[in-house]
């Protein structure tokens, strides 16, 4: 599941991804969604905790699930 993909600990710890391990293309449009809320979460919480590399790497991600959704909704019309 998507839970057990991204996991972080306090605001304090450090924020652990496995965003590479995904494949954008097994996920439903819903789980995207999520995915992408998720994931602006947890780019800001890297940001704060001055992680700006994460922070890129998770924005990144973003991009490519955002990406997929638009190349599905051009495909359908």
């Amino acid at each position: 599941s998507l839970e057990n993909l991204i996991t972080s600990k306090t605001r304090k710890g450090k924020v652990h991804t496995q965003l590479d391990k995904i494949d954008f293309n097994q996920l439903t449009p819903q789980d995207r969604k999520k995915l992408a809320a998720r994931l602006r979460k947890e780019m800001k919480l890297a940001a704060h905790d001055l992680q700006f590399e994460l922070a890129a790497h998770i924005r990144d991600k973003i991009k490519q699930i955002s990406e997929k959704k638009d190349l599905e909704k051009n495909k359908n019309f």
